[in-house]
């Protein structure tokens, strides 16, 4: 359990600005900026304003990691906030994931000539209009990107774990990492199998001393994380022991092996939270919803991997992620795949038995592909 302790602990070495800033007057909307060193800064806002912020200073410009709410005012807001920091334009946002608490001033800074850096998965989304997640200036990543800004090295790993288009950000020289919404300090855990996995490489990549970021909530250390981690592999084990056992979504939420862990994920912080039943109730059942279902073993599988033609003129692309397969159709979707034989590949999650077939050649290599995904019923 994390007590207020804890919290100062984690803060210790960081230069906290003793100012303020206020949106609108109004003190609930209030940003505090933490220097980490001349060229890095984190910004946290209050709760309702978004995600926290990373801001690296060169002679030329700024580049944020992350960038707020979308509500209005907001963007406007970050970049008042900024002046106190630098009058330098902001030159790049790297997204850590595309949630619309993460990238609220996006639009605003990529219009004055901002580069947007996201994770490529962003392409796999369908809309009514044009995709909002793409913009005229931007970088997408596939697995890793590598560049420096101002001095400052930046790492950013592509991962899966609270959105398909997760960004893991490295600032090796300030040993700094943003977490975005794969760890909070006073939320969580996320719902997904690949969650553990993708913290344990984080956790395999840094040091004892590694300030860690997370998408809301104050800056933390390495032990916290650990933590986190292992907390997150309880959360799943905990869920699944009572539900083995049928307990309701509402029943596990009242017992006290769960409840001590929404004390650990809230941080004792966030009442509300672990509070609300319904929210609480929701996580318990997309968490069941995520409990391994694989019924055959996929060893070649491999020879499933690339991309495949459609019927429709469309390609469908199976990649492969930590051993999770995928599916993903540009400007439509992205949808992980649980194999339950050689030819038939369910879509996780879904609820209208949408699966993917495969016509297969003496060597198990792949002839054809049939996209099976009814229409929604109105």
């Amino acid at each position: 359990m994390i007590n207020k302790l804890t919290a100062v602990i984690a803060i210790i070495g960081l230069l906290v600005t003793p100012q303020i800033t206020k949106a609108n007057d109004r003190p609930e909307h209030a940003i505090t900026i933490t220097k980490i060193s001349e060229q890095v800064y984190v910004l946290k806002p209050v709760r309702g304003m978004g995600s926290n912020v990373g801001v690296v200073v060169a002679d030329d410009g700024l580049l944020l990691i992350d960038a707020m709410n979308i509500q209005p005012g907001v963007d406007k807001f970050l970049a008042k906030t900024l002046k106190k920091i630098s009058d330098k334009p902001v030159k790049f946002i790297i997204n850590t994931h595309s949630h619309r608490d993460h990238t609220g001033a996006n639009k605003y800074f990529s219009a004055k000539g901002a580069t947007i850096i996201s994770q490529e998965n962003v392409k796999f989304a369908k809309f009514d209009g044009p995709n909002p997640l793409l913009y005229p200036n931007q970088w997408l990543v596939n697995k890793k990107l590598t560049m420096t800004f101002g001095g400052e090295p930046i790492v950013a790993h592509a991962a899966v774990s609270h959105t398909y288009n997760d960004l893991i950000v490295y600032l090796p020289k300030s040993n700094l990492v943003f977490m975005g919404d794969n760890m909070g300090t006073s939320w969580g855990p996320n719902n997904s199998e690949q969650s553990p996995i993708v913290l344990n490489k984080v956790l395999s990549n840094i040091n004892q001393d590694t300030k860690i970021v997370p998408g809301h909530g104050y800056i933390t250390t390495k032990q916290h994380l650990k933590q986190y981690t292992a907390n997150t592999v309880k959360w799943f084990s905990v869920i699944n022991q009572f539900n083995k056992k049928q307990l309701t979504p509402t029943q596990i939420t009242k017992e006290p092996e769960f409840i001590q862990l929404v004390d650990f994920f809230t941080g004792n912080i966030d009442k509300a939270f672990g509070e609300d039943l319904k929210h609480t109730k929701r996580r318990v059942k997309r968490t069941i919803e995520q409990f391994p279902h694989k019924t055959y073993d996929t060893k070649d599988y491999k020879n499933y991997l690339g991309k495949h033609s459609l019927t429709d003129n469309k390609s469908i692309e199976i990649i492969a992620r930590d051993n999770f397969l995928y599916a993903r159709v540009d400007n439509d979707f992205i949808a992980e795949l649980s194999p339950t034989s050689a030819t038939k590949f369910d879509f996780v999650g879904w609820d209208n038995g949408e699966h993917i077939s495969f016509d297969l050649n003496n060597d198990k290599t792949v002839n054809r592909v049939k996209l099976h995904k009814p229409e929604p019923k109105e």
